[in-house]
C-alpha cells in the first residue's frame, strides 16, 4: 500500500511547504459526507462518540489515523482525487450503524424518538434513491462503445476527427481512421470532434455547469467529474459561448455508463 501511495503522489502532483486548506475540505467532504450522503453526518458523530465513551482506545485510533491521513492530503499540491481517500470508505459504515442504533434504541424521550425515526427514513429513503442512481448508471452500456457503434455507421471514412481524450481510456473515435487527432480546442477546425466530458475543451462550458460536490447523487461520477473540483456548495457556473457552435453543430449525444460523449460537425456553408 505504502508504495503504491508513494507512486500515486509522484504521479499526480507533489508537496507543498503550506497546507491546502481546499483539498484537506475535499478529502474530508469525500469520506465522511459522501459515502452516505450528507445525512449520514449525524450517525457519524454519534457513533464516534459512542466509541469515546465505550472504547478510548479504538476511538483514537480511528481519528488518530484518518486525520494524520487527510493532513497528508493536504500537503499535496498535485490533483485531489476521490481514490486516495477511498480506502477509508468502509471505517465510516460501522460508524453509521453505531450511531443509527444509537439515536433509535438507546433514547428516552419520546418526541426525540419521533424525530429520530422521521430522519432515519428521510436518511435511508434518500440513501437507497443514491445507491439505486450509482447502481442504474453503472449497468448501462458504456457511452464510449455507444459512441463508437454511432461514429462507424454514421461518419464518412475521409473526414478528419478531434477528440479531447486523455488519461480514461481511449477515444471512441481512435480507431476510426487515420485521421483523427487530438485537438481539444478545436484549433485544426476537422470535420467533426468527438468529446469526452471527463476532460476539458473548447465546449466545457456545456458540461461543466455541475451540482456542488455536497449534491451528488450518483457516486460513480466523483472521480472524474469532480477531480481536484473546489466547489464544494455551490453551482459550478460556466459562461455560455456561442461562437464555436456558431460554427459546429452538436448531432449526437451518448449517456450511459461512464462520461457523456458529445460529437460535433462543422457547419456548412
Amino acid at each position: 500500500f505504502s508504495n503504491d501511495f508513494k507512486f500515486n503522489l509522484n504521479h499526480y502532483g507533489g508537496y507543498s511547504n503550506e497546507f491546502l486548506l481546499d483539498s484537506f475540505l475535499y478529502y474530508f467532504l469525500t469520506l465522511f459526507l459522501m459515502p452516505a450522503t450528507f445525512f449520514a453526518s449525524p450517525y457519524i458523530f454519534l457513533g464516534l462518540n459512542f466509541l469515546r465513551t465505550r472504547n478510548l482506545l479504538i476511538f483514537s485510533s480511528i481519528v488518530f489515523i484518518i486525520l494524520f491521513f487527510l493532513l497528508y492530503l493536504g500537503l499535496n499540491s498535485g490533483l485531489a482525487l476521490h481514490r486516495n481517500v477511498s480506502v477509508f470508505i468502509p471505517l465510516i459504515f460501522p460508524l453509521i450503524a453505531i450511531g443509527v442504533h444509537k439515536s433509535l434504541y438507546l433514547l428516552n424521550s419520546n418526541y426525540i424518538k419521533l424525530f429520530s425515526y422521521s430522519y432515519f427514513l428521510i436518511f435511508l429513503s434518500y440513501f437507497i434513491f443514491c445507491y439505486f442512481t450509482s447502481f442504474s448508471n453503472s449497468i448501462k452500456t458504456d457511452s464510449r462503445i455507444l459512441a463508437e457503434n454511432w461514429i462507424k455507421s454514421n461518419i464518412p471514412l475521409t473526414s478528419s476527427v478531434g477528440t479531447n481524450q486523455f488519461c480514461s481510456g481511449l477515444s471512441p473515435a481512435i480507431d476510426f481512421n487515420n485521421l483523427v487527432y487530438v485537438d481539444k480546442f478545436f484549433e485544426k477546425k476537422l470535420d467533426f470532434y468527438v468529446i469526452n466530458s471527463y476532460w476539458g475543451s473548447a465546449i466545457s462550458y456545456i458540461y461543466d455547469n455541475k451540482k456542488p460536490l455536497i449534491k451528488i447523487q450518483d457516486q460513480t461520477k466523483i472521480h472524474f467529474h469532480y477531480f481536484n473540483d473546489k466547489n464544494f456548495f455551490s453551482q459550478n457556473n460556466q459562461i455560455f459561448r456561442t461562437e464555436l457552435l456558431d460554427q459546429y453543430s452538436i448531432i449526437k449525444t451518448f449517456n450511459g455508463s461512464g462520461p457523456t460523449i458529445y460529437i460535433l460537425k462543422k457547419n456548412t456553408l
